[in-house]
């Protein structure tokens, strides 16, 4: 009877369980009805330990790069004062202190560099009237101002390391996206511009910006990104005559683009132009009329570099160098290594040469270094030149691959080249060959040597990995030395 009694009991529990269709209940199945889950709701929230262990590996990587970057600029602009290593401070800071007292564009013959576009002024005439204002001191203010170099200079970071998450978007592609970020926060080129007072970082930052949304834009075709590099651009000739460049390079690669029709080129293409002529139009057009004595100084000299930069009139004539054919078609890697130093002074140091000029101002810039650095600047260029080789392999690679994006990087690394080459031709002096001029070449230059490695052996993948890492390494050493 008892056991008669516990099986007639085992359909009752099962009903006032949720009818459970099954006989052969278990017991942990059974414990399991009758205390439920608790509710998410009523879970404990998890600690900040436990949120930080649940990052992803990948952006711990992209967030050590980025504090890698900072830390170099603000450990070089600390050790920096704004009238070292720096390219004539004092008229860049007339020319802010111009705007401060007069909030209107200067006249080009009434200061040294007077004749630049005026973005970077008004903008850090703002910081420096405010500071000012609230009784910071002179020097002070003009350390404020060093350090506005390196927001831009972090910011020029953000977005090239934007470009390259666009140009190695694949999850296999991580390892050529790390070493891309990796070379851009330690490169020294864009690090010199950290400390300085002058529209060169600024330039760098808007260059950078160009260069995002140039990508996006070739990524996608859409409409938004086109009217934001036309607005970019007609930003970029506001704040240096460089910019001009982004102009045939886009419009160049629209003549090639494949996701538009021929009306549609031509319809965008002339609203481009209408946005960058009504948004920026306006300046030349205000120059011409306030600087009649400079443009009839300009014409004068007969010069394109002069009428783009009307101070190169006015060089110290031992800047001036050689200007004939050898100038230009001589690169010796074994003399770079050799003279490892700029010097814009003094032919000993194969100031003529413009081509090792600029490559060596990469990453010594255009300044004499203390003598015992010299072997560090050896071996960053050694590792530079073999990267410049892979460059040349990734060149020819995504060319004969038909590579996504090979028309607008070899579109800009050759327009670069060759605007900066003309203007050195116009004005040839060793002060226009140095690399802030043209700090776009380093998305090309890096994007090329680092893609190489999609098309080579694994051994020569490992060789040029191992120079990008000691490259980084002896970079970030060289600018860390420097005082």
């Amino acid at each position: 009877d008892s056991v008669r009694a516990e099986s007639d009991m085992a359909p009752s529990v099962s009903e006032g369980m949720g009818k459970c269709e099954r006989k052969d209940i278990s017991f942990l199945e059974l414990r399991r009805l009758q205390f439920p889950p608790v509710s998410p709701r009523t879970k404990k929230r998890p600690g900040i330990l436990s949120k930080i262990q649940t990052i992803p590996e990948e952006h711990w990587f992209i967030a050590s790069i980025f504090l890698l970057g900072l830390f170099l600029r603000l450990l070089y602009t600390f050790q920096t004062p704004y009238n070292v290593r720096e390219h004539d401070v004092d008229g860049h800071i007339e020319y802010i202190e111009y705007v401060v007292d007069h909030f209107t564009i200067p006249a080009t013959i009434d200061g040294w560099e007077f004749y630049q576009p005026p973005s970077y002024y008004f903008l850090t005439a703002l910081h420096f009237g405010l500071a000012d204002a609230l009784g910071v001191t002179r020097e002070d203010i003009l350390v404020l101002l060093q350090y506005d170099s390196v927001i831009f200079s972090m910011l020029t970071l953000v977005f090239g390391m934007g470009a390259a998450f666009v140009l190695f978007p694949k999850k296999s592609q991580r390892t050529s996206f790390y070493a891309f970020s990796l070379l851009l926060a330690t490169f020294p080129g864009l690090i010199y511009l950290s400390a300085r007072i002058n529209n060169d970082t600024f330039f760098a930052m808007v260059a950078s910006l160009w260069f995002l949304l140039f990508l996006l834009w070739w990524k996608d075709g859409s409409m938004k990104h086109w009217l934001w590099l036309n607005l970019c651009i007609a930003f970029g000739i506001l704040t240096k005559s460089n910019s001009l460049l982004f102009l045939p390079i886009v419009y160049g690669c629209l003549l090639f683009f494949p996701k538009w029709s021929l009306g549609k080129k031509v319809r965008n293409g002339c609203i481009g132009l209408f946005l960058i002529a009504i948004l920026s139009g306006w300046y030349p057009v205000y120059r011409s009329v306030i600087d009649t004595r400079a443009a009839e100084a300009v014409i004068q000299t007969d010069s394109i570099g002069a009428a783009l930069v009307p101070n190169l009139t006015n060089l110290n004539g031992a800047l001036r160098v050689k200007n004939g054919v050898w100038s230009y078609l001589t690169f010796q890697p074994v003399e770079i290594l050799r003279h490892p130093i700029n010097n814009a002074w003094d032919d000993v140091h194969r100031r003529d040469y413009f081509y090792e000029f600029l490559f060596r101002s990469m990453f010594v810039g255009a300044f004499d270094v203390a003598p015992e650095l010299r072997l560090a600047a050896q071996e960053m260029h050694g590792a530079a030149l073999i990267l410049l080789a892979f460059a040349f392999a990734g060149f020819l690679g995504n060319i004969l691959f038909k590579r996504a994006y090979w028309l607008p990087l070899s579109m800009t690394a050759f327009v670069v080249l060759f605007g900066h080459t003309a203007f050195r031709f116009s004005v040839p002096y060793s002060s226009t060959q140095d690399f802030r001029y043209s700090p776009l070449l380093v998305f090309p230059f890096l994007f090329f040597a680092i893609s190489s490695m999609e098309f080579l052996p694994k051994w020569l993948r490992q060789t040029c990995m191992f120079a990008c890492l000691t490259l980084a390494f002896l970079s970030a050493c060289f600018v860390s030395s420097l005082h």
